[in-house]
């Protein structure tokens, strides 16, 4: 029997890091603009391919450094981190890593995600209640609502698109009755307590999306993909 977080570990393991790029337009000093229809979930200071991403348009461009012309073809983003545990053992994880590179963006299973178990003649084992966030960093200082949604959110969005992907070819992963329902942050993380006083759960400042979602699973996964 597998665990929920191993599910979504395996889910996120077979999300497509790839970016079509069907053209290139050199910008001048070092700079090339990589046209694409699907820029999924690539955002300032990440890396795609291994060269630092200094500009995305949803959906239309990637803007990176190179000290090479890139040609069409395929690239690779960096596949999401993923975390699992309650917020404040999430936040010592993300504290402990310094580097953005290394954790952002990252894909958040909150626990504990509530399982409710099929009988034993049923082929499915449970179906997992589960709160998933899409994250990455943002500029929260500096940052407009418009600007979390262009730099952030609607990379996560995508995020979000490509695991629900991964997630109905998962063989494990048994018939959905509903793609579940996404709520956005601007700002996460931050809860307002009495007198109107906030208080920042996690130390980073970041910004994303939430999926709530039922996932069904069918029984001894692990076995029958040996």
């Amino acid at each position: 029997m597998g665990l929920t977080y191993e599910h979504i570990q395996k889910i996120i393991d077979n999300i497509d890091v790839t970016i079509d790029v069907n053209s290139v337009v050199i910008l001048g000093g070092g700079k090339y603009k990589l046209m694409t229809c699907n820029t999924k979930w690539a955002t300032f200071g990440k890396q795609l391919s291994l060269k630092e991403i200094v500009d995305v348009k949803h959906n239309e461009y990637i803007t990176i450094k190179s000290t090479t012309t890139p040609i069409v073809g395929e690239y690779l983003l960096v596949k999401p981190f993923f975390y699992y545990g309650t917020f404040m053992e999430v936040n010592k994880e993300l504290i402990m890593q310094k580097s953005g590179i290394k954790k952002f963006p990252f894909v958040y299973l909150h626990l504990n995600s509530s399982e409710s178990y099929f009988n034993e003649e049923d082929s499915r084992d449970f179906e997992a209640d589960c709160n998933i966030y899409f994250m990455s960093d943002s500029d929260k200082k500096n940052s407009l609502t418009i600007d979390y949604f262009e730099d952030v959110i609607k990379a996560m969005r995508n995020l979000i698109s490509e695991f629900k992907k991964a997630m109905i070819n998962y063989s494990a992963v048994a018939e959905l009755t509903s793609l579940g329902s996404i709520e956005d942050y601007p700002v996460f993380g931050n809860i307002t307590q009495d007198l109107g006083v906030v208080k920042q759960i996690f130390t980073d400042n970041v910004s994303g999306s939430g999926l709530n979602i039922r996932i069904p699973f069918y029984k001894d996964f692990l076995c029958s993909e040996c």
